[in-house]
């Protein structure tokens, strides 16, 4: 372990646990996280920072995406090996994150719940590179969890206690036989200069004892974030006996150094998350054939970081053709429109009606509907408009698992909570028995859809021939463009924007630059592929810097032809 060239810090646990919390102590103490513009700016919700890459986050919801086919983070991972060959270009995405940002730090440090889903990958990665790994476990009872999550997403009780559970028993197994220490977000916040000292030294951090150090870490935490206490008693009583049980472990394991190395703990923690995924294999193929699929989202911009906030539903869509309203929560209003993904896989949905309520007098402030013929409502891509529907409906086709509604208004930037209705039916009829002939119409227009993005794809990529290649756009055209070559070329550089509030940032897992960047390019010249409304501006722009239209560029004709 001597040897190793650098220590990496790993701040585990569940969401509204802490993790932030810690993640800025240790900063403080001197574990470098990265540079303020990489990282996700604070929020209302989050006012001291989450100190959280925004390339680390978007690599965990590239995965989420494509491995699991969805966000919901309550059902376990299945039938994955994390040694597969099929993961290699994942943890070489991985390794390029680690070397950009943190190859020159001794000590450093990352935070992102969802690591706890995708650790085995990233203990791999770093053990391959001689990387030493330490965790800290923060965790918070699930009852103060859950009532943080309900507040912030309009998560149900039931699905955050069940997030809960599955992240903490993802720590616990994943991260043994690595050094590991147990905190307790509530005993931070009470005893902050022991919890903190005890932190220290499990890091072998010596600059706690300065008294300069010691005043601004302590100042960090303050009792004023934290807007829920439960108390233990209460917890026991709230929560279901296998959670209780795991929390009261975790308190056991906080108060008792070696406990976490026992045999019967790590006995216990393999028996429950085996049953836990045995469980859930009694549902999660119902969820994914039948009834409830993930979820509908919506999308509300944050000028701070200058991206787009997504928020789940938290019961999931009903795929049987009933029209049923679904509610979500969106905590504020920063910008002209919003964006709604009504389902997030193939389908058919009827749009009855979309209703924006203000939460505090549930008085409605906007809708979009038959009777104002929809105005406001501009589908994007993967969407397309079949026909009117039976009783005054938007009819409309999902063509892949990111359709995209932009609802504009006109209401002023406000930051009170506002409830989005939507009325609506949803229906999959590739999965139904008795499929009727519009039905089989609307699939013919599917799969000649999912052919002809295959056979695009395919082509941008040949005109390419061996080159590396950068996406112009980060807008729909430039996220469609992505996602038609992202499964086949592993040698995307990045996107480019003419917008300089985005270059340095993360969108859609990839680096925004400068068109300044192809300047740097003198000999072997990247190949551009424009996903832009602007492309014929875009053209003019990248043959000034010396590029020959077909031979280094061409525009996604895909985009020009309105399908998507």
């Amino acid at each position: 372990m001597e040897n190793k060239r650098s220590t990496a810090i790993c701040v585990l646990g569940m969401h509204r646990s802490g993790t932030s919390l810690m993640s800025g102590i240790l900063n403080h103490l001197g574990v470098y996280f990265g540079e303020n513009a990489d990282l996700i700016s604070p929020r209302k919700d989050n006012p001291e920072g989450f100190w959280e890459l925004s390339e680390i986050v978007s690599f965990h919801e590239t995965l989420l995406k494509e491995l699991l086919s969805n966000t919901n983070n309550t059902i376990p991972i299945q039938n994955i090996n994390f040694k597969n060959k099929i993961l290699q270009p994942y943890k070489k995405i991985l390794r390029g994150i680690i070397n950009r940002y943190f190859a020159r730090q001794a000590i450093w440090g990352w935070k992102d719940p969802r690591t706890c889903i995708f650790l085995p990958l990233w203990i791999e990665v770093l053990d391959e590179m001689d990387i030493d790994i330490k965790f800290i476990i923060q965790f918070r009872n699930p009852v103060d969890v859950a009532n943080s999550l309900e507040k912030r997403n309009g998560l149900s009780r039931n699905r955050s206690f069940r997030s809960w559970f599955l992240h903490n028993l993802y720590a616990l197994k994943w991260s043994t036989g690595y050094q590991r220490l147990p905190v307790n977000y509530d005993t931070l916040l009470a005893n902050k200069e022991l919890v903190i000292g005890n932190v220290a030294e499990f890091l072998k951090i010596n600059n706690w004892e300065d008294n300069n150090i010691k005043q601004v870490v302590s100042g960090f935490v303050k009792k004023d974030l934290r807007h829920s206490f439960t108390s233990y008693e209460d917890v026991i009583q709230m929560v279901p006996r296998k959670i209780a049980n795991l929390y009261k472990k975790m308190l056991r394991a906080e108060m008792e150094n070696d406990f976490l190395e026992r045999d019967e703990f790590l006995a216990y923690i393999n028996s429950e998350l085996v049953d836990y995924i045995n469980y859930s294999k009694l549902f999660s193929d119902g969820l994914q054939h039948e009834a409830i699929q993930d979820y509908f989202a919506i999308e509300v911009f944050e000028p701070s970081s200058l991206n787009w906030d997504k928020y789940l539903d938290s019961n999931g869509i009903i795929c049987d053709g009933a029209i049923r309203t679904y509610t979500m929560q969106i905590p504020c209003i920063n910008s002209g429109y919003f964006k709604l993904h009504p389902v997030n896989f193939p389908a058919t949905i009827d749009i009855y009606s979309i209703d924006l309520y203000r939460k505090d007098d549930n008085k409605k402030v906007y809708e979009w509907n038959k009777n104002n013929n929809y105005n406001g409502l501009e589908l994007q891509n993967q969407l397309i408009k079949v026909k009117e529907g039976h009783y005054n409906s938007l009819k409309l086709l999902s063509t892949g698992f990111n359709p995209t509604i932009h609802l504009h208004h006109n209401i002023e930037k406000s930051s009170d909570l506002y409830l989005l209705k939507i009325t609506m039916s949803v229906s999959k009829p590739f999965v139904c028995t008795n499929v009727t002939k519009q039905d089989e119409y609307l699939m013919g227009i599917y799969n000649k859809l999912k052919n002809a993005e295959n056979m695009i794809g395919e082509i941008l990529v040949k005109n390419a021939k061996e080159r590396s290649i950068f996406i112009w756009g980060t807008g729909v055209g430039g996220e469609t463009t992505l996602n038609l070559i992202k499964d086949k070329s592993q040698r995307i550089l990045g996107l480019i924007d003419n917008d300089p509030n985005k270059w340095g940032h993360t969108f859609y897992g990839y680096k925004v630059f400068s068109p300044e960047v192809l300047k740097s390019y003198c000999n072997t010249k990247p190949y551009i592929i424009i996903g832009s409304m602007y492309y014929e501006e875009i053209c003019k722009q990248i043959k000034s810097y010396g590029f020959n239209e077909v031979e280094d560029y061409s525009v996604n004709f895909y985009l020009l032809s309105g399908v998507l």
